[in-house]
């Protein structure tokens, strides 16, 4: 999911991602995973305050 700058801190970032739970669940989903870059903040931050916690690590370096 990606929000662009000028809409974010708006709302509607969470609006889309309960939407699509909603959906997901609808659905018979059980499980969402998401990925965000360690750098980036702001978007770690959104999905652990709607519950997503830590599952796995990549670890990655130039050659």
């Amino acid at each position: 999911m990606f929000v662009l700058e000028e809409y974010r801190e708006r709302g509607v970032g969470g609006m889309l991602h309960d939407a699509f739970v909603k959906w997901c669940k609808g659905r018979g989903v059980k499980v969402l995973r998401v990925e965000a870059s360690a750098e980036n903040k702001q978007a770690i931050g959104f999905y652990r305050k709607r519950g997503f916690g830590d599952c796995s690590l990549v670890l990655e370096r130039e050659i």
